[in-house]
């Protein structure tokens, strides 16, 4: 089978067949990074791209991710296999949402919107769930939970069905997944994150208030923390990061709240490092 969709993916167009497809998709999670990351998702991205899936297809393979809520925590627990494919579920969705909202794409307009208002809201749920933060891993490839789960928020704040009206619930996913990280991320997982909120800034979907509260959460919660835990220390890390990466696409005047915020944060920072 591997032969057969190797040979696929070096061609423009192709078909698929419901068989392959079915190979396809209960490898999402494959454990072997040629076919799970090279072969599998690079498939279904280049199908999606240039239109080679039926529209039935692209429909099957979204009821396939989405009615098994396979990018959920709950999905098999922590094992490897879970986190893998949870990791690439939330890519492919998000592979799936920007066609979704491409005009130009034949699968432009294909999820029911209540399927698009569900998926908002689980992509959400999984970012708080989430305990896997690994990045890249010398014998498994990319794992990057964190990160592919991020690619899928980054869809849905772009998404025209977004409006915003879950911007609390994504502020508060990404304040618990910076507190909650033990270690500082190694593979940019924080710009991934950063890119959502820069996105909802860019497209006018984020209130000053809604950024205002995010913000001052984290100061107040860094702030009262016990600096002498490493594990906070490491996580304050990942929120100055992610805060400076932002800093350095604002409109100096237009987002002046925000780079005061950034600068007074770099203090907090600086108050408690070792150096």
């Amino acid at each position: 089978m591997e032969k057969i969709l190797i040979k696929k993916l070096n061609q423009e167009n192709f078909l698929i067949t419901q068989e392959e497809l079915n190979y396809m998709l209960t490898n999402i999670g494959n454990k072997d990074p040629k076919i799970r990351d090279h072969l599998i998702y690079s498939l279904i991205a280049k199908g999606l791209d240039n239109n080679c899936f039926s529209i039935e297809q692209s429909k099957y393979i979204l009821s396939y991710i989405h009615d098994q809520n396979l990018i959920s925590n709950k999905y098999n627990k922590d094992t490897l296999d879970s986190e893998l494919t949870r990791s690439f579920s939330a890519l492919i969705l998000a592979l799936l949402l920007h066609s979704d909202n491409d005009t130009d794409s034949a699968y432009y307009n294909l999820i029911e919107m209540n399927d698009k208002l569900e998926i908002f809201s689980k992509a959400i749920t999984a970012l708080t769930e989430e305990k896997c933060f690994k990045g890249y891993d010398s014998h498994y490839g990319w794992i990057h939970s964190i990160a592919h789960l991020s690619e899928l928020l980054l869809s849905i704040v772009k998404h025209s069905s977004y409006t915003g009206v879950l911007n609390k619930n994504l502020l508060d996913a990404i304040y618990h997944c910076l507190i909650s990280q033990s270690e500082v991320f190694g593979d940019g997982e924080e710009k991934r994150l950063a890119l959502v909120i820069l996105s909802l800034i860019k497209h006018g979907k984020l209130k000053e208030h809604e950024l205002e509260t995010f913000c001052s959460k984290l100061a107040d919660y860094y702030n009262t923390m016990n600096s002498e835990e490493v594990s906070k220390y490491r996580s304050k890390d990942n929120v100055a990061n992610m805060f400076n990466y932002i800093s350095q696409f604002l409109d100096t005047e237009k987002h002046s709240y925000l780079i005061k915020f950034i600068q007074e944060f770099n203090g907090i920072y600086q108050q408690y490092s070792y150096c």
